[in-house]
């Protein structure tokens, strides 16, 4: 890497006067620290189920958002359909998903006993159960799908 010499202007509030030289190294450096900084602080805070389900949809090429929403009032989510928390999109396909940290097969039941199920089915949109658990062996989460499309 090219440690060529950078004036790079330092100052605060009190002192707008002061300029320190940065090498691209020591910048380099610095941004590296930033980002391991950055993503130590992901991992140590607590990522939901949903949020684990975004990203590995977005891994696979999905445009995903959230459909579940909070009412303030009623202090109680709502599903879209009463039971869909993400819809995915990609070319020619579209992706209903609920997500669970536990209890796949009481979301299977929840789904197929909704009055929805038959018109979203019959548009053609896929479902798929998300169920997240930590593995004991490895210590990682690990991800059933259960497609009941």
């Amino acid at each position: 890497m090219d440690c060529s010499i950078i004036n790079n202007g330092v100052g605060s509030l009190h002192n707008t006067h002061l300029f320190t030289k940065w090498s691209v190294c020591d910048l380099h450096n610095l941004l590296l620290r930033q980002q391991l900084q950055h993503e130590l602080l992901l991992m140590a805070t607590k990522v939901s189920p949903t949020q684990r389900s975004l990203a590995h949809l977005r891994e696979l090429g999905y445009h995903v958002e959230v459909v579940e929403k909070w009412n303030s009032f009623t202090k109680q989510r709502k599903d879209l359909w009463g039971w869909a928390d993400l819809l995915a999109i990609r070319k020619g396909e579209v992706l209903a998903v609920q997500v669970t940290a536990s209890a796949v097969s009481d979301r299977i039941k929840k789904i197929m006993a909704s009055d929805t199920l038959a018109l979203v089915r019959d548009s053609g949109i896929r479902i798929e159960v998300h169920g997240w658990r930590k593995s004991t062996k490895t210590n990682k989460y690990v991800l059933r799908i259960e497609d009941i499309s």
